[in-house]
């Protein structure tokens, strides 16, 4: 398998999709979705990039919380 991106690129990247996390409420153009908040159990790390992804392109400016990683799909398999 080739290495086509370097880690810090990838990194860099993935920060673009996710940001950072913070407490106050994000900018929402629709004064609906402005400071609510969306809880999502996922049972993948990698699942969070698409949380981060599609969830902020869908509810722009809802706090979207992701809660989960491979521990949690490990034991719902078993």
């Amino acid at each position: 398998m080739s290495n086509d991106i370097s880690p810090l690129d990838l990194f860099g990247m993935y920060m673009k999709v996710t940001g950072v996390p913070i407490l106050g409420d994000l900018p929402a153009l629709d004064p609906e979705l402005a400071g609510k908040k969306l809880g999502v159990v996922n049972g993948a790390a990698w699942i969070n990039l698409w949380i981060s992804y599609f969830g902020g392109l869908l509810l722009p400016g809802v706090k979207l919380i992701a809660v989960g990683n491979d521990a949690v799909q490990l034991n719902f398999m078993r």
